[in-house]
């Protein structure tokens, strides 16, 4: 460009009917300057790629220090035996479940930030998608009923990323919910 800087431009040809005017052919152009738009699109896939860098590693770092505090417990409980208070054992309990659950969640982190590597884009049925997901998902348990619309509609996404949504939806709504029973 006139200021130094090279520009991104977005061009659309349409033919012209050639009977509106007295020539063969004619095509109108235009020509969008979509420098801005381009600008916008690099500095949100570095930042992009620099979250999901930043995820993985502080997945991967997190894991031995969690891994350390469940260690931990088996000690304390192994050392203490029989002479554990029950306040105690419960206390010991909550410790593993949590770090357990902790764990989970930065399976999830990585295997979230390995699969947006490997993004590939299809048109996809999500009723499928959803299919999928349902098999690796943990039982919903008695008094719990998981019901999937039909018809759900195609969209073009990565399945990949798409399941992983979807498991974690589910484990999440079992995971969290407040009555011994639900759709």
């Amino acid at each position: 460009g006139a200021d130094g800087f090279d520009r991104w431009l977005e061009a659309r040809v349409r033919p012209v009917d050639p009977d509106a005017f007295d020539t063969a052919r004619t095509v109108v152009w235009y020509a969008y300057d979509i420098s801005t738009r381009k600008a916008a699109d690099a500095e949100l896939q570095r930042k992009n790629d620099e979250l999901r860098r930043f995820s993985y590693v502080a997945a991967h770092d997190l894991r031995s220090p969690l891994h350390a505090i469940l260690q931990l417990a088996g000690f304390l409980e192994e050392d203490l035996g029989g002479e554990i208070a029950d306040e105690s054992r419960k206390h010991l309990g909550l410790i593993e479940k949590r770090a357990r659950r902790m764990q989970l969640l930065l399976d999830g982190l990585l295997e979230y930030a390995r699969a947006v590597d490997r993004v590939e884009l299809h048109d996809v049925e999500v009723g499928e998608v959803v299919a999928a997901a349902l098999e690796l998902a943990p039982s919903p348990g008695p008094g719990f009923e998981i019901v999937v619309e039909v018809g759900l509609p195609r969209v073009h996404t990565d399945p990949v990323v798409l399941q992983l949504v979807f498991q974690n939806l589910i484990a999440n709504a079992l995971n969290h919910h407040d009555r011994d029973s639900g759709t």
